[in-house]
């Protein structure tokens, strides 16, 4: 388990999960994580669990990948 918060992902392979997973995660805590490859390698992403808040918009949980 991962206890930060976003931070540099370089392992191979490696697990990013959400602070105190699979608790409840802090209120209003946004993470964000750099996954950086080595050259000519590709990055493959397997989300296993993902669970929302409830909101009609969903405008307080999201997932954005880019």
């Amino acid at each position: 388990m991962v206890l930060g918060c976003g931070d540099e992902r370089r392992s191979l392979p490696g697990v990013i999960t959400s602070p105190a997973y699979p608790s409840d995660y802090p209120h209003q805590r946004e993470c964000v994580w750099t996954i950086v490859a080595p050259d000519n390698h590709q990055v493959i992403l397997n989300v296993t669990d993902f669970l929302l808040e409830q909101h009609v918009d969903c405008n307080f949980d999201y997932l954005e990948i880019r």
